[in-house]
């Protein structure tokens, strides 16, 4: 009696080897993502390019050429980003990622590291730029030593 709705035996071992490696494939996929996420995502890190430490929040992009010189006190920088994005969502990612580059959080958009003071702020630039929205990152030496 032939049953033409069972598969033959024979397809089963491949089938379930393609099965088993198409499990494996995506578990090892997703532990290394899990187990290493800046890893993953520091490959595509894009740093400001006035200052080349300091990273650049996906969805932003710099706008206008930026400033940087020393003075007898230390650095001053400035320079602007634009994007759609939101302003929580940068504040989250650099009180995020600050840290790891050494700067220490010392009020609401302020970082100091090493005698430098970073502000962070943000503003709709005029005529609203279609929901854009214009962070400026600044620079300047910590007063009083």
């Amino acid at each position: 009696m032939n049953n033409f709705n069972q598969p033959s035996p024979a397809l089963f071992p491949a089938r379930t080897a393609v099965a088993v490696l198409a499990v494996w494939f995506v578990f090892a996929l997703f532990a290394g993502l899990v187990a290493h996420p800046g890893k993953a995502m520091a490959d595509e890190t894009v740093f400001l390019s006035v200052v080349d430490d300091l990273p650049l929040m996906a969805g932003l992009r710099e706008s206008g050429d930026g400033v940087q010189f020393e003075s007898p006190q230390g650095r001053i920088a400035e320079v602007s980003a634009m994007g759609n994005v939101n302003p929580q969502d940068i504040s989250d990612f650099y009180e995020n990622a600050l840290p790891q580059l050494g700067w220490k959080k010392i009020g609401s958009g302020a970082y100091l590291r090493e005698g430098e003071v970073l502000k962070i702020t943000t503003a709709l630039p005029e005529g609203g730029a279609g929901g854009a929205l214009v962070v400026v990152f600044s620079i300047r030496p910590q007063k009083g030593g």
